[in-house]
């Protein structure tokens, strides 16, 4: 991919408070317009967003706003309903009518007299999904997307990870980030009171994300109406996805099922934009420009075509970018790894040897403390913390099988599967698959993972295939993989109500080679030095700042008396937040999971505090704080909003699976 960036071309006027037509008669959605002066309509580029154009959601996409008006793209920032000052309710997760809401959206800004008829529509997070539901639904006027580390369902993608009850990721973030900027009152403009009111009454009827997904169990029917289908999706589509997303694997599939021209950016990035990484930064906003001017702008600025659309950088002991032609690239090897009794991952071509030990199964207590070490990453969209640690302690409590050194490196490329021979004594009900990487100070890195429903006391033996998430990785010459299988991903998933046993069938056995074993096979590409590329970086030559904010946290601690895990972040964010205004915010976010193990009855409990504190237009200081408590079959969700230090509004949700909601 070119990284040549276009000069500035034009003087931006910047828009406040236009007022978008939703998709229901009287909602109206709020917006900023980023307007190039060129004298002549050109296309535009939206992005439709529940996180607030006057808070931390427009803090985030102003450096790409007014690049890309800049050159010559009207930018549109509108906030969702209920969110902002965006008139009608709030509404839950994914619901269909913010799709609704984005076709009336982008119909809009097609027939504004600054624009010529090209709509492109991008965004992060929930703004990529707008757009990915958006484009689904095949609006004339939108011509292309890049949907920016978003998801395609939201049950299995964030809420209820692989089917299973989620743990602190969707409380945590999503839900505590939605509660706070829903109590928080419109920032923008001059005081008025029936301003006031209007938002005070729209606050007194809300209802939080939750409650919603408190009430929609894992299964639940509500969640297949909320679905995006990719293979709908028939323009050109630019795909953006982290190695260490939660939202990377539903990436990968939309390009995969997008009919359409396509791309693929992926980095070894948590969940943030390319550019605003600390590890391995690109300069995305150049990428992003040059496939608006492909399918938007102006002919004169449209370079050649991709001969290799997948720019995906190689984790591991390569650290390197590499472009090719298609994902997953050609597979030159196929490594299948045999798990045995003595815990040893071997190769077919040595299971004949006097080495491998008797055909049999293998049984393992389930350790409900087991998940913290393979980092946050996986269990919730967060961004700066949550890099992969060191899970050697997991892989202590859990059933494992290493392979010996290997002679050469090794780079895994696709998706791994790992097979799993259930025996008729199984009482586990999921699996919690993972690969890892064991370098010689036996220090375990997870490579890729996957959770899968067991059969729980099948009639005979039974074989579950497990396909691991997307993953570009390199194991280094002497190093070993490893296989680590539980039933728990603690905090990612809730744990099991009880501990269970986990039995696998393990090395084939001559006598009955029908019967399914245990075996890891891993898809092993070989790029050349022809397949690297660099990457052009970020300008941040700039006087470094310090930042007014406390530093991250993230710890990780067992209380060995009761062997009770819990594992705390804390982070904070802000600055400030209106254009042309020194007006400042702060976000910070507290989250601690703990989990306690017994033999009859596992306890466990999440608990996600926020407080955002910002100053309005007109100056009047707000500061919302809330909780979201878990414990069981009961949660509490409460938020409290000052007004120039003096209570102004209180609202809580007392939720139970026997007595409903209150």
């Amino acid at each position: 991919m070119d990284f040549q960036a276009r000069p500035v071309q034009y003087a931006v006027a910047f828009r406040r408070g236009l007022e978008v037509p939703g998709s229901e008669p009287g909602v109206l959605l709020a917006a900023d317009l980023h307007l190039p002066e060129a004298g002549r309509p050109t296309a535009a580029v939206v992005t439709l967003h529940n996180a607030r154009r006057d808070a931390l959601g427009g803090m985030s996409v102003r450096r790409y706003s007014r690049y890309f008006a800049e050159r010559g793209y009207a930018v549109v920032l509108v906030d969702c309903r209920g969110t902002g000052d965006s008139s009608g309710a709030s509404l839950p997760t994914a619901d269909r009518r913010e799709v609704l809401d984005g076709l009336a959206v982008v119909d809009w800004v097609a027939r504004q007299p600054w624009c010529n008829g090209r709509v492109g529509m991008w965004g992060l997070s929930a703004g990529a999904v707008t757009a990915l539901a958006t484009a689904a639904e095949g609006p004339e006027p939108l011509k292309a997307i890049i949907p920016v580390m978003g998801f395609i369902d939201p049950e299995r993608d964030l809420v209820h990870p692989a089917g299973h009850r989620g743990g602190l990721g969707f409380t945590a973030r999503s839900c505590l980030n939605e509660l706070v900027t829903n109590l928080m009152p419109p920032l923008l403009g001059a005081a008025d009171p029936d301003r006031d009111d209007r938002w005070r009454k729209r606050a007194e009827e809300y209802e939080p994300w939750f409650v919603d997904a408190w009430r929609n169990k894992p299964g639940s029917g509500t969640w297949r109406t909320r679905r995006v289908d990719p293979s709908r999706i028939s323009i050109p589509t630019f795909c953006v996805a982290g190695w260490r997303d939660v939202m990377c694997k539903p990436m990968f599939e939309v390009y995969d099922q997008v009919r359409a021209p396509k791309r693929l950016l992926v980095g070894p990035w948590l969940h943030n934009f390319p550019d605003a990484s600390p590890v391995e930064p690109v300069e995305f906003r150049v990428l992003a420009c040059q496939w608006w001017d492909r399918w938007l702008g102006d002919p004169a600025h449209v370079g050649a075509e991709d001969e290799r659309p997948v720019l995906a950088f190689v984790e591991g002991s390569r650290k390197a970018w590499v472009t090719v032609e298609r994902w997953p690239p050609r597979i030159d090897d196929l490594l299948c790894l045999n798990a045995t009794t003595d815990g040893r991952l071997v190769p077919d071509d040595e299971l004949t040897t006097d080495e491998v030990a008797l055909p049999g199964m293998i049984r393992h207590r389930t350790d409900p403390t087991v998940g913290a070490h393979s980092g946050l990453w996986s269990v919730a969209p967060i961004t700066r913390i949550g890099y992969p640690l060191d899970q050697h302690e997991d892989d202590t409590r859990s059933l494992t099988f290493t392979s010996r050194c290997l002679p050469r490196p090794v780079t895994l490329a696709g998706r791994a599967e790992v097979r799993l021979a259930v025996d008729s004594s199984n009482t586990a009900h999921r699996c919690v698959v993972k690969l890892t990487d064991v370098d010689p100070g036996n220090r375990s890195t997870v490579i890729s993972l996957a959770v899968v429903d067991l059969p729980a006391e099948p009639e005979g033996p039974a074989s579950v295939v497990a396909t691991l998430d997307p993953k570009c990785y390199q194991l280094a010459e002497g190093h070993r993989i490893r296989l680590t299988l539980s039933d728990s991903d603690f905090p990612r998933l809730w744990p099991s109500s009880a501990r269970s046993d986990l039995v696998l069938r393990v090395t084939p056995d001559a006598a009955a080679p029908q019967d399914p074993t245990t075996v890891v096979r891993v898809p092993v590409v070989r790029f050349d030095a022809a397949d690297e590329t660099t990457v052009s970086r970020p300008d941040r030559s700039g006087p470094a700042r310090r930042s007014p904010f406390p530093p991250d946290e993230w710890s990780i601690a067992r209380d060995h008396i009761r062997d009770t895990l819990t594992v705390l972040a804390r982070q904070t964010d802000g600055g400030t937040h209106l254009v042309g205004a020194e007006k400042s915010l702060r976000f910070d976010r507290y989250w601690w999971a703990e989990v306690t193990p017994g033999e009859a009855d596992v306890a466990a409990r999440i608990v996600a505090r926020g407080e955002f504190a910002a100053e309005a237009e007109a100056g009047d200081r707000y500061c919302v704080s809330a909780e979201i408590d878990v414990s069981g079959d009961r949660a509490e969700v409460t938020g409290a909003l000052t007004r120039n230090g003096r209570p102004y509004l209180t609202r809580q949700w007392v939720l139970d699976d026997d007595a409903g909601t209150s």
